[in-house]
């Protein structure tokens, strides 16, 4: 391969057409590939314009100077306090890639009976495939298989949960039912093998043997996250940065720390960021609960967006802003969410910089010349609804949201007991989480955590807001102003704490 085409083939890799311009000026000049390669193009399309610039910028900067500013930034006092950063690189030249996996929100439609049966025998199906290839689960047999008469050892089955109780002698009955029939495992209160950690309507393998009619557990098998070969990184160095829950309009509304996010998005030490991730609540919303009308600053919707809009329009341009919305803003309750529409941010819909996207959604960034990082987006409405029900994750309670995302990355289910959300029977169940992320970023609970399960980096994000009546009520506590970023090429990951 010739110098020539070398750089045409660099160039692609990393997203950049080549003009006929700039390719007649690399003949004329004689560049070398390496020259080409060391630079950094914002530009989807290099031209011979931007080919000179770039060279006699290369020229006017020696490589030992650029060596030392960069070192002095590193060494720079933060603009917030005495906090740890990451090895920061400016981002602002460096191409981006965002590539939006949402799934299917369909206008509404009268739905029936049947419509649930598909919702729950997709959400079986997809999750059976995957129990299927646990090694633990030998011996697989259809329920319909197992009757009164039957008698059986070493045996496995998948099914969905419909019901959980105690027996009198306080053994945990379990009710579970595929497409081909249905069963009741008995798990004996001496077994202690997760058993109070069952919920209803979600999928589970289960070992066990079977006599007249009843099937006596061994094991609980849950779909989980494989053990991952490795941790997915970038080559450049840039980062991303997880907030939200920024509820514009409410009475509450901290706007010191909204004015210490904007003056550290701008300062040197910001450097690195290509993408922020901002995971629903965008306002407070209007008519969300009784009384909400009291504790607003700003009584209009689209007033509340407009200034959103206004601190959108304040973060760099170079900075890719990717946004879900939450059961505050003015979407649909039911998930998965759609975007939120033109008619309330019609300042974002055309900004080059600005995604919008569902609620689950699953976005991929910074796939240049790899296969780029893989973020699952959910608020997590359904998580309140969950830790109640498990008394494991109510003694940890909501301040520490790290364990229930841990609970339904296990169920590879954003909200396993129908009715943790208000979820929209459709023919595939969009809240199974088939593919697995490298970060999983939620929001709603006002807590702020970090974490990691099996190679995925955990953030639940906190707040721009402070403790409010109706927080009180639901059992949140705000913990405001913790803003997390990850260095995706180290995949490292900082707090920076504005609360103060």
């Amino acid at each position: 391969m010739d110098d020539l085409s070398k750089v045409i083939s660099g160039l692609m890799k990393k997203g950049i057409i080549i003009d006929k311009s700039a390719l007649e000026f690399i003949k004329e000049k004689n560049v070398a590939p390496e020259d080409i390669e060391s630079m950094k193009i914002e530009s989807l399309i290099l031209t011979r314009k931007i080919l000179e610039a770039q060279l006699k910028k290369d020229d006017e900067v020696p490589a030992k100077k650029m060596e030392h500013d960069l070192g002095a930034k590193k060494e720079r006092a933060a603009v917030l306090g005495d906090i740890r950063k990451p090895n920061l690189l400016t981002a602002k030249n460096l191409p981006h890639r965002v590539i939006i996996e949402s799934p299917e929100c369909p206008e509404p439609r009268e739905r029936s009976a049947n419509s649930f049966v598909e919702y729950f025998n997709a959400r079986y199906n997809t999750l059976k495939n995957i129990l299927s290839h646990r090694q633990e689960l030998k011996n697989l047999v259809s329920l319909g298989r197992l009757t009164k008469y039957s008698s059986d050892k070493n045996i496995s089955v998948i099914g969905i949960v419909s019901n959980v109780t105690k027996s009198k002698a306080g053994n945990t009955v379990v009710d579970i039912e595929d497409p081909s029939g249905s069963i009741r495992v008995i798990i004996m209160n001496h077994k202690d093998i997760g058993e109070s950690e069952i919920l209803n309507d979600e999928v589970i393998g289960i070992t066990g043997s079977t006599s007249k009619g009843f099937m006596f557990a061994d094991s609980i098998v849950l779909p989980d996250i494989p053990i991952p070969k490795g941790v997915r990184r970038v080559n450049d160095a840039v980062s991303a940065v997880f907030i939200s829950d920024l509820h514009y309009g409410s009475r509450d509304f901290n706007t010191d720390i909204e004015s210490r996010f904007l003056k550290w998005i701008l300062s040197p030490e910001a450097s690195q960021v290509k993408y922020l991730f901002i995971c629903g609540d965008i306002v407070e919303g209007v008519g969300i609960y009784p009384g909400q009308e009291s504790e607003l600053i700003v009584k209009d919707i689209y007033a509340q967006y407009r200034v959103f809009e206004e601190f959108v329009e304040k973060i760099p341009e170079h900075i890719q802003i990717i946004i879900c919305p939450g059961n505050h803003d003015a979407v649909r309750i039911s998930e998965p969410q759609p975007v939120i529409a033109r008619e309330f941010i019609p300042g974002l819909w055309d900004k080059e910089n600005v995604h919008l996207v569902t609620n689950p959604a699953y976005v991929n960034v910074h796939g240049i010349d790899c296969d780029g990082i893989n973020v699952l987006m959910y608020h997590g409405y359904s998580f309140t609804s969950i830790v109640d029900v498990i008394p494991d994750l109510r003694q940890k309670g909501l301040q520490n949201p790290q364990h229930v995302m841990k609970y339904v990355l296990k169920r590879r289910h954003l909200a396993p007991p129908y009715g943790a959300c208000v979820a929209v029977p459709e023919k595939q169940d969009a809240l199974v989480i088939t593919k697995i992320p490298d970060i999983f970023h939620t929001g709603d609970l006002h807590s702020h955590a970090i974490d990691n399960y099996k190679g995925i980096t955990m953030i639940s994000s906190s707040t721009f807001q402070n403790q409010t009546p109706f927080m009180d009520k639901v059992g949140h506590v705000a913990n405001p102003g913790k803003v997390t970023v990850v260095d995706l090429k180290t995949r490292e990951t900082i707090c920076v704490d504005l609360s103060s």
